[in-house]
């Protein structure tokens, strides 16, 4: 009898987890396969539907207006929504992604054309500024033009925080040029009048596999899968060679994202090809940090980034600043950061970037505030106002100990 006490509860308890989330078991302790992937509850968050609803706002006209009927969901913002849909995470992101096959050449002034017709209450401001060729590596065509082909063009559309990120490129073909990692390619077509609450549905009652076999999704390499083992591959190391700074900046991102440093002798092989870099665009290189800024990891990618070299390009003082800095130094910083209002950069960004610079020596954040100035002029206005008028205390570097 006595066993039957201590034992009876037991197996019951277990029986009762194991009733409750049997999911959860099978998808935390065995590796992800298509074949085996599915939702974990129906539930459908009002957060997904409200993307569905302002992403809806896009399609209408890209589709009416222009003839683009079929949009793509990619990078980033796929494995959210993914994320999202089948395990039930909070939907995070800034930055939507969004691809389009124009199926013709994509000139500046049609891409402008169709940005301008984007700029509507119900989407948000079309920011002109940012429209740009998306410069890709392209291996079919030999030499420096195929390092340097022109896919399409792209700009962003912005509400609130939040930023449409739209590129127009000129074929399906060049689209695919898109993503430096196979858990880059993994894309969410949708086909007007089809939202995203359509496909969300779908992935509720359908087996990842299944997705695959109808065309739902598309990817390269077993992408998704590789995202959630925690095991990407590196698919276009020619876009990698050809401009390894901000490359190298988005696979950090990525990485974190995962959780994982870097696999095997990637460390290494940026390393290097970093060190080919003769220069950089401040502009982009700003941009790119204040990106990271804004992620979850940001200490840590920071870390990362110094390892490799990139944020040489930036400052010698920042990057040994970095370096000398414990991370929970970094991580403390950062959490204690004050959010600046009323400036291009978000909030949040904001008062990292800040902390950042703090971190490095008095006489050497000048050069640094001037850059930020290219990207944001009111953000380092007020960086500049606080160093001449308010009396800080500098970090001493020496202080911080070892990394």
């Amino acid at each position: 009898m006595k066993t039957s006490k201590i034992y009876f509860p037991t197996i019951f308890a277990a029986i009762f987890i194991l009733s409750v989330c049997p999911v959860t078991f099978a998808l935390e302790t065995l590796p992800f396969k298509a074949a085996k992937l599915v939702a974990r509850s129906k539930h459908i968050s009002l957060e997904t539907l409200k993307l569905s609803q302002w992403i809806y706002q896009f399609q209408k006209p890209l589709a009416q207006r222009h003839n683009l009927k079929k949009i793509y969901i990619a990078g980033g913002s796929s494995l959210a929504i993914l994320d999202t849909a089948y395990f039930d995470k909070n939907l995070k992101m800034r930055d939507l992604d969004v691809l389009v096959d124009a199926n013709q050449i994509v000139t500046e002034e049609y891409a402008d054309e169709v940005g301008k017709s984007l700029d509507t209450p119900e989407t948000g401001i079309y920011c002109s500024q940012d429209l740009r060729p998306r410069i890709r590596a392209n291996d079919n065509i030999p030499g420096s033009a195929g390092l340097n082909y022109n896919a399409g063009y792209g700009f962003f559309v912005t509400q609130e925080n939040n930023i449409f990120d739209l590129s127009l490129f000129h074929s399906k073909s060049d689209l695919k040029l898109n993503g430096i990692m196979n858990t880059d390619t993994v894309m969410i077509p949708l086909e007007y009048p089809k939202t995203l609450a359509d496909f969300i549905y779908e992935t509720k009652n359908s087996t990842y596999e299944n997705l695959l076999n109808k065309k739902s999704i598309e990817e390269e390499d077993d992408g998704y899968i590789s995202w959630l083992n925690k095991s990407p591959i590196i698919s276009h190391w020619a876009d990698v060679k050809k401009d390894p700074v901000y490359v190298g900046i988005r696979i950090i991102r990525s990485l974190n994202k995962m959780a994982i440093d870097f696999p095997g002798s990637w460390e290494s092989a940026l390393r290097d090809l970093v060190k080919t870099k003769k220069d950089t665009n401040k502009l982009q290189l700003v941009r790119h940090i204040i990106k990271v800024l804004g992620d979850l990891n940001a200490a840590q990618e920071l870390k990362m980034l110094q390892r490799i070299g990139i944020l040489a390009f930036w400052s010698a003082e920042l990057d040994m600043a970095i370096l000398q800095a414990p991370l929970s130094l970094l991580q403390a910083l950062f959490t204690s950061s004050q959010d600046i209002h009323g400036v291009r950069t978000a909030p949040a960004e904001a008062g990292k970037l800040k902390s950042l610079i703090d971190i490095v020596p008095c006489d050497a954040r000048m050069e640094l505030i001037n850059d930020i100035a290219i990207f944001d002029p009111r953000l380092a206005a007020l960086f500049l106002s606080l160093e001449q008028n308010i009396p800080r205390p500098c970090i001493p570097i020496e202080l911080c100990g070892p990394a």
